[in-house]
């Protein structure tokens, strides 16, 4: 059997057609832009990850909503930035691990059944995080503003459907090899900063809550540098 290290790009492609991602979707784990080695496609999904998000989340909300999301600590989530490229990296490690498996294997973790399953279930929980957590302390105009639809849809729906299945598919169809499970323990090791960050998020006061709430999703901006859009936050 090859070793991670020396595995050929082409191989990789084969064996991550056998995660069985929906199309539309499979693109995210099919880059290899530095050459044929393991560490080229390491370092290519790692940076289709990170232009998704934070990149792709800063760049809509400029272009959408003519807004200049913040980065620095005082007015943005801190589980969004640093912590999306923590996340990215440990989404791009579990892509990577299961593109080890084997290509003859035929697991329920390949079957169309099982990804719709999970990409309607990322759907039905971005939908609940949207109209249960964040309705009722975000302006609609914020709520329905681009970049809201972006990071709620796209990122915990999309995103989110391609790290889980990827990540079953890294565990269920490697066999629990040792080699395998030691790229998903690099992964836990990655994600474990944005998870630090989302706890301290969840701990901010209400007053500090809204003030990061009103920066990273303004309730006033212009509709694709055109059409103003009106509304307000409450004050806490």
């Amino acid at each position: 059997m090859l070793s991670p290290l020396v595995m050929k790009v082409g191989d990789l492609r084969v064996r991550l057609g056998q995660i069985g991602l929906l199309p539309g979707f499979g693109w995210v784990a099919d880059q290899a832009w530095f050459g044929d080695s393991v560490w080229s496609h390491l370092i290519s999904t790692l940076l289709v990850c990170w232009a998704l998000t934070p990149a792709g989340h800063i760049v809509w909300a400029f272009v959408a909503q003519a807004t200049v999301v913040p980065i620095d600590s005082k007015r943005q989530w801190r589980s969004f930035f640093p912590g999306d490229l923590f996340l990215g990296a440990a989404i791009a490690l579990v892509i990577v691990s299961a593109g080890k498996m084997s290509s003859t294997r035929d697991g329920w973790w390949q079957s169309t059944s099982w990804h719709v399953v999970v990409l309607c279930a990322a759907i039905l929980v971005a939908t609940a995080m949207t109209v249960l957590v964040d309705r009722p302390v975000m302006p609609l105009s914020a709520l329905l503003s681009p970049s809201k639809q972006y990071h709620n849809f796209l990122l915990y729906a999309g995103y989110g459907y391609v790290a889980v299945t990827s990540l079953v598919a890294a565990i269920a169809g490697n066999g629990w090899s040792p080699s395998s499970l030691l790229w998903v323990a690099l992964a836990a090791v990655a994600v474990t900063p944005w998870v630090v960050f989302l706890i301290q998020d969840g701990q901010l006061s209400r007053e500090e809550a809204v003030a990061k709430q009103r920066h990273a999703h303004p309730a006033e901006y212009k509709l694709f540098w055109i059409y103003p859009v009106r509304g307000s936050y409450e004050e806490p």
